[in-house]
């Protein structure tokens, strides 16, 4: 018995759209800080692989300005100023790139999102039970020791694949001109990167797939969660059926007045009803449509007639040909003059509706 009511109470359900909405409105998102650490190493890549070279022609050019200006008894802020002039494009150049990349991870990952709810000061923020409820989470920090235990192996087996394996370069490195170490360097650091971009890539993949399993198993929602949720959107029965007979009531109210006024009334007979006055005392000069319904306007519209003995004309041409040409309190137009006077004159002759004179 308690196994059951356990398992009324877990969170078994997908969440619903506007749960993942909520939760966005929250700050709550999926996002995997590891693939924004392979964002970041991909603008470090692009710099050791394309730009290392250069980088250190700008070192060396910025060594050689400064003993220049030495040489030339230049003043400390002299020499900063001409020093930063040449390096500092580079440097800028580098900063874009790092920070332009991370911000492309974060923005694939979450979207332009800001949320005020996640700078709004909580409780739960600072809560030291939350914090050793975290700590103390098993499963997590099991996969976080387990994911960084990984990669600094992985990154000391690279590094020792790499360098240390490479003695023999390196010694030549030692001994060779400035231009063949840079070469030799160069290459063994594009090695290096382009191995330890693949470990990033790889260890990136399979966080942000983790991350994933874990941001839907948050979400989960209980079934009676997902009852209420569609109980409020689609609303309960009783009060939608409440607010339908006091808008029916409303609309009755209005219709009574236009209809209680009329000459008679045009029906299909069922889906289209077209209230018609003629009075010239009020200024028709012709008949006047002062009403049109379509289904449960067009109904409500029968009834009163009925009860107010207003006389209907089943014509379903007619209503319907009015109720898309002529809108409402406009005169019908000439072209049905005719059969609008013939039907009226018939009225008048069986005593069923009056047209008052001036």
């Amino acid at each position: 018995m308690v196994v059951v009511n356990i398992a009324k109470d877990e969170q078994t359900e997908k969440a619903t759209p506007r749960k993942r909405e909520e939760s966005r409105k929250d700050g709550k998102v999926l996002k995997s800080k590891e693939f924004n650490t392979l964002m970041s190493f991909a603008a470090f890549f692009i710099c050791v692989v394309f730009l290392a070279k250069k980088g250190v022609m700008i070192f060396l050019t910025m060594m050689q300005t400064g003993l220049e200006m030495i040489k030339m008894e230049a003043g400390p802020k002299e020499i900063f100023i001409k020093l930063t002039i040449i390096g500092a494009p580079a440097f800028f150049s580098v900063w874009i790139l790092v920070t332009g990349l991370t911000f492309i991870g974060y923005v694939m990952q979450t979207g332009f999102l800001f949320s005020p709810k996640v700078i709004q000061p909580k409780f739960s923020n600072i809560n030291p039970a939350n914090y050793f409820k975290n700590i103390f989470n098993l499963k997590k920090s099991g996969f976080e020791l387990f994911k960084n235990l990984a990669m600094f192996g992985v990154m000391g087996a690279v590094t020792y694949n790499v360098f240390v394996t490479s003695e023999t370069k390196i010694q030549g490195a030692l001994f060779s001109t400035w231009v063949d170490s840079i070469s030799i360097f160069d290459n063994m650091m594009t090695e290096f990167v382009i191995k330890i971009g693949i470990v990033f890539v790889l260890l990136g993949i399979l966080d942000y797939f983790y991350q994933k399993y874990e941001y839907e198993q948050s979400l989960k929602m209980k079934k009676q969660e997902v009852k209420d949720e569609n109980k409020d959107q689609q609303g309960n029965p009783e009060v939608k059926n409440q607010q339908r007979m006091a808008r029916r009531r409303i609309m009755e109210k209005q219709v009574k007045q236009i209809v209680q006024d009329a000459q008679m009334v045009i029906v299909n007979p069922t889906h289209y009803a077209i209230v018609v006055r003629y009075k010239k005392k009020k200024g028709d000069s012709v008949p006047r449509v002062t009403l049109k319904g379509i289904d449960e306007k067009a109904l409500i519209i029968k009834e009163i007639a009925k009860e107010n003995k207003i006389p209907i004309v089943e014509n379903k041409m007619l209503a319907r040909k009015i109720y898309a040409e002529i809108k409402e309190d406009d005169y019908i137009s000439e072209e049905m003059y005719e059969v609008i006077g013939k039907i009226l004159a018939k009225l008048v002759r069986e005593n069923k509706t009056k047209i008052d004179t001036i």
